[in-house]
């Protein structure tokens, strides 16, 4: 047990060096490391409930989603942040490109954006999602998103629109295996 956080846990990822990061329902993020059982920073700036949480693969850049509509990009060695990203919903669900190029941002209202974190975050919408999205899966050609209305929508990046859907129960968590054809939906 961590103390920290003042409301529930909301998300929580590894950085690669094993450090331990938090997001949460007091709007903050914190860092940990767990071999010495201590806090090791506080990221605020949400001014709402912190949903989801991801890292660059250079292990240089955290990114946060949350409630109040941001994504935020934080420095991982100072904690600045570097960068905003407003969404047009909550944000409840993130996604880095394998090639750490672009940003995948999910939302309540099915609003699907992915965002060119090269390009000073030029964006796009993308259709095709009824409802919030719970969980996303980046691969290097297509994209996957998943929530609670029972399907799990694919899109090629080639531009085409959606070309699968998988009926379920609802998607909180996807992910692609290695060989890019399998998928995982829970």
């Amino acid at each position: 047990w961590l103390p920290g956080h003042c409301e529930a846990v909301t998300a929580l990822a590894f950085l690669p060096d094993g450090t331990l990061v938090s997001g949460g329902a007091d709007k903050q993020v914190r860092l940990w490391d767990l071999a010495a059982f201590r806090e090791i920073a506080v990221r605020d700036g949400h001014e709402d409930a912190v949903t989801c949480v991801a890292f660059s693969h250079d292990g240089t850049s955290l990114f946060t989603g949350g409630l109040d509509g941001t994504v935020r990009e934080w420095s991982i060695a100072t904690g600045d942040e570097r960068r905003m990203i407003h969404h047009p919903s909550a944000v409840t669900a993130i996604a880095l490109a394998p090639d750490g190029k672009r940003l995948l941002i999910g939302g309540t209202l099915g609003v699907l954006r992915l965002t060119d974190l090269a390009d000073d975050g030029a964006s796009i919408l993308l259709g095709g999602h009824g409802r919030d999205i719970i969980a996303l899966a980046y691969l290097a050609d297509r994209i996957a998103a998943g929530g609670n209305e029972g399907a799990t929508t694919f899109w090629p990046l080639d531009g085409r629109p959606p070309t699968q859907y998988l009926p379920s129960l609802g998607a909180s968590a996807i992910a692609f295996a290695p060989d890019g054809e399998t998928v995982a939906i829970a």
